[in-house]
């Protein structure tokens, strides 16, 4: 058109609407603040994809998006900008927004809530002497507590402050019984009563009940993802899922945060999604998180991560069979551009994990019937946490299977979302974790973490139970503030088992024999230069990492709660500041105790010891059966499986 411009006006079902343009040509809608209570969002985004460089400029305004989902498919430098625009959603079943087989997508700007508020809350009004039940009245202006608040996982908040329960943050109930649609009596999980979790709860304290459904953002199979500024206020799920992803992924200045109190409540709101910020995984690139803001979560703030499988049987020398429990009807799109012909395939030993050979992948086939059939009982163990009703079968052709038997694990280091950037971003006040990375070749550095119920950053794959990989590498955890981490009492009672505010850690198959050793797999990981202080338990504890680096970190007031709570079975001494356990060759110096006199074990506990560490630091003043007593039960602490 020889350089004049083309204006398209689409026609949507609200008082006015948004514009979009092509790449080249500018466009504004003009209209200032928008009223409209509905917007046709899937129509207007649906349009867009099928113009490459679309841009698309929300009406500013709120508006009710009646859409069981938006999704998009296959668009090119899409943006969308939303500046002063709240989306509310109110289905939970299928993610908000989905953006699938993308490249280039950008949004900026705008609001996610949901309405109906995919949580409940209340405050206790009565518990029984011996702390076994609550009564629970529910806040006016929230949901009812429906039948589809289902999670047993509840939280609990100090009914002053509003923050999570110090001591008693998270927990299980194992009866719940709806005494009328505002009140009910919650039979609390024995494992809170008998370590005394429930008996710090009292009347006025506050619960929040949620279900664990849809994310409010998803995107599946997409690369060159750009997220800036995008506030989320609530989610039946994770907030931002990513899944197979490539290429260029950045997720900037972004919030997670409790959205405002609902019409008719006067209580505010207590939680902002009922699980992770942001979770990323099975990708083949990691991305660049900087500057966000997530809190009170129900979950972690960030989560990396690739996926693992336990091999059910061995067809040949070089043919292996996995399983995933699933309710898909297939699921060939979730590993064929992840998992590719040449990719490195890690054979990880049935009881500790370790890397028994690395292989190339020849070819992998999904969605095929085995063989074979397999017993319940074997259908459960090969992935017992994902309780779905069927199951689909992996067929993996290996260059050499020879040293594989059934039982043992496999994981892809291509797959682990590699290659990553987690940067000037505060994670606060949240259950549990503030950053569970099991992903490689990244960097952490200057962020802060703050009233975390566990660890603040926490490295280490979750092979026995999440079926989560994987082993970490080439890792870079500089220059963080970790302030007041362990808050909920699980860290401090051996019911984490990732005790430290940094843990990098290694974990056993739940049926191995109970000396296995445990595998030093983790590599090259520095911690450096991070201030670590005011946490109930252990600064840093390390266990199986090879190689590592922990150097200058500045520790203070630390292991407030851990002295006077053992480990499990009640063996054990706790106190020092860093931990290092089964971890070759890794270098402990140069680190700073404000109060190196309050440990009555001395600040750092390494085993076994080598020379170079002995000359690194003063000797502890404890005997040998000291430490033969706090290895042995640290030891059995790291292979205890223990859930989220």
């Amino acid at each position: 058109m020889n350089g004049s411009r083309l204006m398209v006006f689409l026609a949507l079902p609200v008082c006015a609407a948004a514009l979009l343009t092509s790449a080249g040509h500018c466009f504004a809608d003009g209209s200032g603040r928008n009223v409209a209570q509905s917007l046709d969002l899937g129509a207007m985004l649906a349009k867009a994809a099928r113009q490459p460089g679309a841009v698309v400029r929300l009406p500013a305004g709120e508006f009710r998006i009646s859409q069981q989902t938006v999704v998009v498919r296959g668009a090119m430098n899409l943006t969308v900008e939303g500046e002063g625009t709240r989306l509310v959603f109110s289905q939970v079943e299928n993610p908000a927004m989905r953006f699938e087989n993308c490249e280039g997508v950008t949004l900026k700007g705008f609001i996610i809530d949901y309405d109906p508020l995919p949580f409940t809350q209340g405050s206790i009004v009565a518990k029984a002497t011996d702390s076994s039940w609550i009564d629970v009245e529910i806040h006016e202006g929230y949901p009812d507590l429906r039948e589809e608040f289902d999670s047993k996982r509840i939280h609990f908040f100090d009914g002053t402050t509003q923050g999570w329960k110090r001591g008693a943050a998270e927990g299980l109930y194992r009866e719940l019984t709806r005494e009328s649609p505002r009140k009910a009596k919650v039979y609390l999980a024995p494992s809170m009563v008998q370590k005394g979790k429930a008996a710090l709860l009292k009347p006025g304290d506050m619960v929040a009940f949620t279900m664990r459904k849809a994310p409010a953002l998803q995107f599946f199979r997409s690369r060159d993802i750009h997220v800036e500024d995008v506030r989320i206020q609530a989610s039946p799920g994770l907030a931002i899922d990513v899944r197979n992803a490539d290429g260029d992924n950045r997720f900037l200045r972004c919030k997670v945060e409790r959205g405002g109190t609902p019409s008719g409540a006067t209580t505010p709101r207590l939680i902002s999604t009922n699980c992770d910020a942001l979770n990323y995984g099975y990708s083949r690139k990691g991305p660049l998180i900087e500057g966000c803001d997530f809190g009170f979560m129900g979950d972690d703030g960030i989560n990396l991560h690739g996926p693992a499988f336990q091999i059910v049987r061995v067809e040949s020398p070089n043919v292996v069979w996995c399983l995933r429990r699933t309710s898909l009807n297939r699921i060939k799109e979730y590993y064929d551009n992840i998992i590719l012909p040449g990719d490195p395939m890690r054979i990880l030993d049935a009881d500790n994990f370790a890397i028994k050979k690395t292989v190339p992948v020849t070819a992998l086939e999904t969605d095929v019937t085995p063989p074979f059939q397999l017993s319940r009982e074997e259908i459960l163990k090969a992935n017992s946490f994902a309780n779905y009703p069927g199951e689909k079968y992996l067929k993996i052709t290996l260059a050499d299977a020879s040293v594989v038997k059934p039982g043992d694990m496999i994981d892809f280091p291509s797959a682990n979302s590699p290659g990553y950037v987690i940067r000037g971003n505060s994670i606060h006040d949240v259950r549990p974790r503030g950053m569970r990375i099991m992903a490689s070749d990244g960097i952490i550095e200057n962020n802060r973490i703050a009233r975390t119920t566990q660890p603040g950053i926490c490295l280490g794959g979750h092979y026995a139970y999440y079926r989560e990989a994987g082993w970490v590498s080439n890792v870079v955890v500089r220059d963080n503030v970790l302030e007041d981490v362990g808050i909920g009492s699980d860290i401090d009672l051996g019911l984490s088992p990732t005790p430290g505010a940094i843990s990098v850690w290694s974990e056993t198959a739940p049926d191995a024999p109970r000396q296995t050793p445990t595998a030093p797999e983790h590599r090259n990981i520095q911690i450096t230069g991070n201030q670590i202080k005011d946490c109930s338990a252990e600064a840093i504890v390390v266990s199986g990492l090879s190689g590592g680096v922990i150097t200058g970190n500045s520790i203070s007031n630390c292991n407030t709660a851990s002295p006077q709570s053992p480990f499990s079975g009640g063996k054990g001494l706790r106190g020092r500041c860093i931990v290092v356990l089964d971890s070759p060759g890794t270098d402990v110096r140069d680190n700073a105790f404000a109060e190196p006199d309050a440990y009555p074990h001395g600040p750092v506990f390494i085993s076994p010891q080598d020379p170079q560490a002995l000359q690194a630091h003063a000797p502890a003043k404890q005997t040998q059966s000291d430490d033969d007593t706090f290895l042995g039960s640290l030891r059995s602490f790291f292979v205890r499986l223990l859930g989220r």
